[in-house]
């Protein structure tokens, strides 16, 4: 079975950079975090919390100790950003963690133009690698039917892009 043999072939991958499947959870929950604290869409202390979690799983990690070390959350959120496009990221898992949390924040009923022009400001900081794609491309522009009184369809944009991994 191919899928059988991906898996098992990611596995192997694993095992010889020493990398435990946690690890890759643990990245992609604390750069999701960062970067809704970067965009004041999350706690920071939530992130940091996080964070903390993730360097005492791996604290041999130097982008986790880079990150435990600073306290200003714009420039995490850069090093964040510089660091999720290497082959040790799990874009897969950071992608559905994010829709998760907005997904949450969404349906707590905040202010639709602040909402969508938060889904703007997060898209701008995310590398191109995810920036350029579906479901993070919609948040480029899911605030322009806005500007002609059309919220549906925003609403309709942005709950495209927040099911996109299928439900929480």
């Amino acid at each position: 079975d191919a899928g059988h043999e991906h898996g098992k072939a990611r596995e192997i991958h694993r095992r010889d950079r020493q990398i435990p499947a946690e690890r890759e959870d643990g990245r992609a929950a604390g750069a999701a975090c960062a970067l809704l604290a970067f965009c004041g869409l999350a706690d920071e202390e939530n992130y940091r919390r996080q964070l903390d979690a993730c360097f005492l799983r791996d604290p041999e990690d130097e982008n986790l100790l880079y990150l435990e070390w600073e306290p200003d959350i714009q420039k995490a959120a850069v090093h964040i950003r510089t660091h999720m496009t290497g082959a040790r990221f799990d874009r897969e898992e950071f992608g559905r963690l994010l829709m998760d949390r907005l997904r949450e924040i969404y349906e707590s009923g905040p202010d639709i133009r602040k909402f969508a022009g938060k889904m703007y400001e997060l898209w701008t900081i995310l590398p191109e690698n995810l920036r350029d794609r579906e479901p993070f491309f919609s948040f480029c522009y899911a605030d322009e039917p806005l500007d002609y009184g059309d919220e549906g369809q925003t609403r309709a944009i942005l709950e495209r892009a927040l099911s996109f991994y299928g439900p929480g």
